[in-house]
């Protein structure tokens, strides 16, 4: 069971306070110790004191940690964009939620819209952390799950990432592959520089259109599969998409 370097807890005023392993030593402060909830640093893990003359510690249930893998977006257009989105998705509208694709040959094709889900049934969250794996846990900027609970291809979980300077990292991004493979899930992306075009809302058709997304262990653009996508090869691909329709805009 791993060792903690200190234990976390909330005084009855709410304040966070720390205890160390040096402080068990004393008799009193051992017995506070096992009276109240005691957390890691992140507060996910609950702690537990172990006195030991040479080396007490805390220790938690897990055999394996979780590590967070999130950078903070602190632009103030990234925030906006997620506290815009987080309006529509939890408003009255019911907004379906897929990618444009094309059907049919040469000049008869038809555009059409492909829905994985709707809004309606989902409750919405910003700043949601969850684990994605035994190793690796994330902090989605929004994500929706059904209000009842279902888990189903119908009604996936629904994850959305508002970039502005910060992609998800390698390991997240290989985890959130990895998890889309073995549940019903996908990952969808904003790129608030390109405002309003890979993930755009449609009011009147009360719609949402993405371009890029995760579903079922690969990358998407659209109704295309990008077998093998690796996080460099999908971050050069985004820069690359975002430079052109930021040029044609001008």
């Amino acid at each position: 069971m791993p060792k903690h370097p200190v234990a976390i807890y909330h005084n009855s005023e709410g304040t966070k306070c720390q205890i160390f392993p040096h402080e068990l030593h004393d008799v009193g402060k051992r017995a506070f110790a096992r009276s109240i909830e005691l957390w890691d640093e992140d507060e996910e893990y609950r702690l537990y004191p172990r006195y030991r003359a040479d080396s007490p510690h805390f220790y938690s249930l897990s055999n394996k940690l979780r590590k967070l893998h999130a950078s903070a977006e602190t632009d103030p257009a990234h925030n906006q964009r997620v506290n815009e989105l987080l309006e529509i998705l939890g408003s009255d509208v019911n907004y379906k939620i897929g990618f444009n694709t094309w059907d049919g040959e040469g000049e008869g094709k038809e555009e059409q819209f492909v829905a994985f889900t709707e809004t309606r049934r989902y409750t919405w969250g910003k700043e949601v952390t969850r684990a994605l794996s035994e190793d690796v846990r994330s902090r989605h900027d929004l994500f929706g799950a059904t209000r009842d609970l279902q888990l189903t291809s119908r009604y996936p979980w629904v994850a959305i990432e508002v970039v502005k300077h910060h992609y998800p990292d390698d390991e997240t991004f290989n985890a959130l592959l990895s998890l889309s493979k073995s549940l019903p899930f996908v990952v969808l992306f904003d790129f608030v520089d390109a405002r309003n075009y890979f993930f755009q809302v449609k009011r009147e058709d009360r719609a949402i259109r993405v371009v890029y997304y995760i579903y079922d262990g690969s990358v998407w653009k659209g109704e295309k599969r990008w077998e093998r996508c690796s996080p460099s090869f999908f971050r050069e691909k985004i820069a690359k998409h975002i430079q052109d329709v930021l040029a044609r805009r001008k």
